[in-house]
């Protein structure tokens, strides 16, 4: 089952307005739609306007809060209700029999979105798995989590807005460390880890602890070696300024890059982006990775772009 996941710098940047087009493109009887989280508030923080749901058609299976799929009893039939202990409160997993739109609120951790794929690839049907998701949710750039995303951008002239669009994109073109340097991360962590401090192949310091708040690590940081830093948890602005210039970076993914500061860096799972998506609003497109397509269904010929 291939996982597609939908993405933007911000709030009200079209997400939801991406996941239906593209989903409008799928065939609803191999497609499964869900939520990473609640797939968010009901009105646009932009301009104001009532934001849209998620369109579900005849055949489409979907995982959401059973609170949400009460109130649409009798437009779908019961596959399985996943409880806890294993998730944190209960979910519906459906499939559509009348076509209703509905809030998605899937489950909002790692452990129970591979949870929730396992039993979706139990039915070889599932093919795609499409994931309303959210770039702070940063283990969603995970390749046991994601295999390729749909971005969306609101090209907006607001300062702040530009100002996270900068540095979203910036974020997308931090290049890959090599293939040894990958493997010998991933054969000295587990699931747990959020930081490995080493060099020429010796271990000086790991830890499951919050990189920011990881005080044992901050003293780490202060020997005068050479070393390289892995993280699989947030780059802020503070640990970026802890960070001497001599120890060489490597983020788990872009999604951890949370500083504004210029640091360079690489990462170690890079990303595949199938499509972007942009809102025009009279700002400029910032400096994205080439070769993307970039499309405005808002203007294109929407028969005319290929997902």
């Amino acid at each position: 089952m291939r996982t597609l996941s939908f993405i933007g710098p911000s709030k009200s940047s079209g997400k939801t307005t991406a996941l239906n087009f593209v989903y409008s493109k799928q065939l609803p009887s191999i497609c499964v739609v869900s939520s990473i989280g609640i797939n968010g508030e009901k009105i646009d923080t932009f301009d104001g306007r009532v934001k849209p749901q998620i369109k579900l058609l005849p055949g489409t299976k979907f995982i959401t809060a059973v609170e949400w799929a009460c109130s649409h009893a009798g437009k779908y039939q019961i596959i399985d209700i996943l409880s806890p202990p294993i998730f944190s409160k209960k979910y519906l997993y459906g499939k559509v029999t009348i076509p209703f739109d509905i809030v998605l609120e899937g489950p909002s951790t790692s452990s129970q979105i591979i949870a929730m794929k396992k039993i979706l690839e139990s039915d070889p049907s599932n093919t795609t798995l499409l994931l309303d998701g959210s770039v702070d949710r940063q283990f969603i750039a995970s390749p046991v989590i994601t295999d390729a995303f749909y971005l969306s951008i609101n090209l907006s002239m607001d300062n702040e807005t530009t100002s996270i669009n900068k540095n979203f994109a910036k974020n997308l073109n931090h290049p890959s460390c090599n293939q040894n340097m990958a493997i010998f991360i991933d054969q000295n962590i587990t699931s747990e880890t959020k930081s490995l401090l080493f060099s020429d192949q010796k271990i000086y310091y790991t830890s499951t602890q919050i990189p920011a708040l990881d005080n044992e690590l901050h003293q780490q940081l202060l020997s005068s070696k050479e070393q390289t830093l892995y993280l699989a948890g947030a780059l802020t602005d503070d640990l970026a300024k802890k960070i001497r210039p001599k120890i060489n970076i490597i983020l788990d993914n872009f999604t951890m890059c949370q500083t504004k500061l210029t640091v360079k860096l690489k990462v170690k799972n890079s990303v595949t982006i199938n499509s972007i998506f942009m809102i025009e609003h009279g700002g400029r497109l910032p400096n994205l990775p080439s070769n993307i397509p970039i499309h405005n269904i808002y203007r294109e010929d929407a028969d005319a772009i290929r997902v």
